[in-house]
């Protein structure tokens, strides 16, 4: 469906010109991403992300809104929280 970008951080408040309540950072390198020390806390935050939304640029044009939030296993004790949408390619951030 897309491309699979990992979340990297997320800056956490209001921006005044854009009214988003986070900023999210993506990634599509895995040992970028953040991570979480159990599958339970990731998969807390996929249900947290899919049931707000992430608003993302397209590269369809226009906004896309990420509800298909997953989790995996980056190594032992890691887990990473990723998505699969229509990135701008080249654009690892937002």
């Amino acid at each position: 469906m897309g491309i699979k970008q990992y979340i990297k951080s997320i800056k956490r408040g209001v921006r005044a010109e854009t009214e988003r309540p986070d900023d999210f950072y993506f990634t599509p390198d895995i040992e970028q991403a953040y991570s979480a020390a159990t599958q339970k806390e990731a998969d807390f935050d996929c249900d947290t992300y899919n049931s707000k939304g992430v608003e993302i640029d397209s590269a369809d044009g226009g906004t896309y809104v990420c509800r298909n939030f997953r989790s995996e296993e980056r190594r032992a004790h890691e887990f990473v929280v990723f998505c699969e949408a229509p990135f701008i390619a080249g654009q690892g951030s937002r």
